[in-house]
């Protein structure tokens, strides 16, 4: 797999109160499809996702407040090497809204705020996390079961390592 020194910017993420209001909205108003569906998460085959505010928050350590509009979306890029950039970004004067985490569905990512305090994401791609789960010795079904990603795609991101390693 070819890698970069700099993120990859992958998508918008809008913080919604309502996921199932917002959804129907997308989808049923403005005609998006749904890529993957995770309940309190869904991301729109165009890029951009929708997350449950009030969950948004928690899993960022913020504190959810209804008559603030602060904290409601965020910038999502990717990086293989997360550590590397994290290494370089924390010898820079930016402030970090929380270290390397292992979100529930096992990908590794970090927050910053930009200088207008804007929430920027970085996280490694799931590709990554599936790999990682792999070299752990984890069966396929396994990895579906903690990733929460289609089995396809699972069995797809395997056969990749799989075929390099047998190169």
């Amino acid at each position: 797999m070819e890698t970069s020194e700099n993120p990859k910017y992958s998508s918008a993420v809008l913080f919604v109160d309502n996921v199932e209001e917002s959804k129907s909205f997308y989808t049923d108003i403005l005609g998006q499809e749904i890529k993957m569906d995770f309940g309190r998460c869904v991301e729109f085959i165009d890029g951009f996702s929708i997350w449950e505010r009030s969950y948004a928050l928690k899993m960022m350590g913020l504190k959810v407040d209804a008559s603030s509009n602060k904290n409601n979306a965020e910038m999502y890029f990717e990086i293989d090497d997360l550590d590397k950039l994290f290494t370089k970004l924390k010898s820079k004067k930016i402030r970090f809204l929380h270290e390397i985490i292992e979100q529930p569905w096992v990908q590794r990512c970090f927050r910053i705020y930009d200088p207008d305090n804007h929430i920027l994401e970085f996280g490694e791609p799931m590709t990554v996390a599936i790999e990682r789960l792999y070299e752990q010795g984890l069966t396929h079904n396994q990895i579906v079961k903690k990733t929460l990603m289609p089995v396809e795609f699972v069995l797809d991101v395997i056969g990749k390592i799989d075929s390099v390693k047998n190169d």
